[in-house]
């Protein structure tokens, strides 16, 4: 409690006169100081002392910022309704002031005094407008980083999806290729029967039925008959095996390709009464031996037809290296056939189209009605395999 306001001065007693906060005590409604510590003096640019029952705002009047801040927020001349934290643009910049009041007397029955404390908050503010654009600026990285996640998340799972739609395009392509190359052996495998054991089968069921028709009237020859048909079966079962080892393509008897036809030529001509010439004059001596199965094949094929097909009197056989190509040709003198006619297309030309292709050569075929036909094989083959 206070007695006697005018003889206390409550700076002193609360030890406030060396604060650095600028602290004034006023008394009456007329807000009058009554005591004041350094601080204040120096805001005011006056001694504390000259500032004694001076009206408060007359005291301030000196700084002209304090009092330009101070008449914004004097409301009714009530300085109890002074607001915090209010500003002042002068031709120096923006200055910030706090007014903090507080009543020191509150219970007496005498005039109120009231303590205000001013305080230039202008750096303190600067700091805190800083201190918000450091977080506003944290945030703007928060955002865009978080932004860049989620792009690099999006990004991946496209790359995933990508990733997963190829393997599953990889898997269909391999599926599909594995079908192919079943497809393709299958089709080999098919050409390599008909070529070899069918070839022989409707050689010995020719012979057969021939010797049943004579076996009465002309033992002899049924007797001889019958040797070629066994010699027909020995021969059938030579070319099953020789099927069998064509599957391991490196089998040595398919390198030299010139005596596995003169081989072919002689055993087809001792059962036919065509003439069956072979030049391989321009042949090389070796060859892979892949390439020399397909060859053979492809020669036995094209002499079976012809023999079966064509009622000719002469079949040429030529192979030669033509630069870096082998080429084979098969020519006979026999009825020839409509090549448009799909009827005349069996499966022994497929079968010597597709072991063609498959060494990446071609087929040609020329043909006409009663004017014989060739069988022409172009095969490429780099001198380095010779």
């Amino acid at each position: 409690m206070v007695n006697n306001a005018n003889e206390i001065n409550f700076v002193e007693v609360c030890g406030l006169e060396h604060s650095p906060l600028a602290i004034a005590i006023t008394v009456g409604e007329n807000h009058v100081i009554h005591c004041a510590n350094d601080a204040f003096g120096r805001l005011c640019q006056c001694p504390p002392r000259e500032l004694v029952r001076q009206p408060f705002h007359k005291a301030i009047h000196g700084n002209s910022q304090l009092s330009a801040a101070l008449d914004r927020v004097y409301v009714s001349g009530n300085p109890e309704t002074l607001l915090n934290h209010e500003h002042l643009t002068t031709s120096q910049g923006l200055e910030y002031w706090s007014f903090v009041i507080w009543s020191v007397n509150s219970n007496t029955e005498e005039p109120p005094h009231l303590m205000v404390q001013v305080t230039n908050t202008t750096e303190a503010m600067a700091l805190q407008a800083q201190a918000e654009a450091a977080r506003a600026h944290v945030r703007d990285i928060n955002e865009a980083l978080l932004k860049s996640i989620l792009k690099q998340q999006e990004l991946a799972e496209e790359a995933a999806e990508a990733a997963r739609i190829r393997a599953e395009d990889q898997a269909r392509i391999a599926r599909q290729a594995q079908l192919v190359a079943i497809a393709d052996e299958r089709r080999q495998l098919a050409c390599e029967i008909h070529d070899t054991m069918a070839q022989s089968f409707t050689g010995i069921l020719i012979q057969v039925r021939v010797v049943k028709r004579i076996a009465s009237l002309e033992p002899a020859l049924a007797a001889n008959l019958v040797d070629l048909v066994e010699a027909l079966a020995q021969e059938g079962l030579s070319e099953a095996r020789m099927s069998i080892a064509a599957l391991q393509p490196d089998a040595a008897q398919f390198r030299d390709v010139v005596a596995a036809l003169h081989a072919t030529v002689e055993r087809s001509q001792s059962r036919t009464q065509v003439q069956i010439q072979l030049e391989t004059a321009d042949a090389p001596e070796s060859i892979p031996p892949h390439i020399g199965m397909y060859l053979l094949r492809i020669a036995s094929e094209a002499l079976a037809n012809t023999i079966q097909h064509a009622s000719a009197n002469t079949i040429r056989i030529e192979l030669a290296q033509v630069n870096d190509r082998l080429e084979l040709r098969i020519k006979d003198d026999g009825c020839g056939f409509d090549i448009e006619d799909n009827t005349n297309s069996g499966f022994g030309l497929t079968s010597i189209k597709h072991r063609a292709e498959r060494l990446g050569g071609k087929l040609v075929v020329t043909t006409a009605p009663g004017h014989g036909t060739e069988i022409a094989v172009s095969i490429p083959i780099p001198r380095s395999k010779f």
